[in-house]
C-alpha cells in the first residue's frame, strides 16, 4: 500500500477555482507586505536599542569626566 505520490497528490488537492491563480498572487501579495511592515518594524526597534545604548555610554563617560575620573 504505497499511496499516491506527492505529484498526484498535488494535483488532487490543486484549486479548481477558475480564478485560483489571481486569488494566490494576492495571497502572497499580501504576505510581501507583512514581511516588509515586519522587517521595518525590526529594524525601527534595532535602530533605537543602538542609539539607547550610545546614549547611555555618553552619560557614563560623562559622569567620568565630571568626577575627574580618565578612561
Amino acid at each position: 500500500m504505497k499511496g499516491l505520490s506527492p505529484y498526484e497528490r498535488a494535483a488532487e488537492i490543486a484549486p479548481t477555482h477558475p480564478n485560483a491563480r489571481v486569488m494566490r498572487r494576492m495571497q502572497d501579495s499580501k504576505l510581501r507586505e507583512v514581511r516588509r511592515l515586519t522587517n521595518l518594524l525590526l529594524k525601527i526597534k534595532r535602530y533605537q536599542r543602538q542609539t539607547k545604548g550610545l546614549e547611555e555610554t555618553a552619560a557614563f563617560h560623562y559622569v567620568l569626566e565630571k568626577k575627574g575620573v580618565s578612561v
